[in-house]
């Protein structure tokens, strides 16, 4: 499951160290990017968590008052990232040729 977090810039750090710290959301893949290098408007940072439902839930619950992004915007994020991680594939593959 993923999900996909906006965390005001200054609950960024204390949001931070709470999922990380977490034993059951550090299981997960937590990843956090400012809202900006992915194109959003703003200055908060999007906090990128995919798991398992019991670390995603605790992820929600560890981060109350931190919106959820919507479908759409969720998709959106995840494929960008996806982009940005298979550009990086393809150049380092081209290392090798």
């Amino acid at each position: 499951m993923d999900l996909v977090l906006r965390v005001p810039k200054d609950k960024y750090r204390k949001v931070r160290d709470l999922l990380l710290k977490d034993d059951t959301v550090s299981r997960a893949s937590v990843n956090f990017r400012e809202a900006k290098t992915l194109e959003f408007a703003g200055d908060d940072y999007l906090c990128i968590v995919q798991g398992l439902d019991g670390a995603v839930a605790r992820a929600r619950e560890i981060a109350q008052g931190c919106p959820a992004a919507e479908p759409k915007e969720r998709d959106l994020v995840l494929s960008k990232l996806k982009g940005e991680s298979e550009a990086a594939a393809a150049g380092f593959g081209s290392i090798f040729e």
